[in-house]
């Protein structure tokens, strides 16, 4: 049969997992000395890299759009735009 929980809902510490399994229990290693920071580091690169393909991408879309509105403004015709004011 399936015990069901008679705690009220809420009050269970989310950061509790329970016990460990014993079969992995066994196979733990102790991390060493660098690990934590090549790890940290390795995950800084790659957001580096995605913040700067990101700026790169944006940049290059942005400044093409300036030059496309560059040659347009260069082949005006000079006319005022329709339902413009006559000064």
């Amino acid at each position: 049969m399936i015990e069901e929980r008679t705690e009220p809902e809420g009050t269970e510490d989310p950061g509790d997992l329970g016990e460990p399994v014993t079969e992995l229990r066994e196979l733990e290693v102790a991390m060493t000395a660098g690990f934590l920071s090549r790890v940290l580091n390795g995950l800084r690169r790659r957001s580096l890299a995605s913040h700067l393909s990101a700026m790169i991408w944006a940049g290059g879309a942005q400044a093409f759009l300036e030059f496309l509105k560059m040659a347009f403004s260069m082949l005006d015709s000079g006319k005022p735009p329709k339902g413009g004011s006559d000064r």
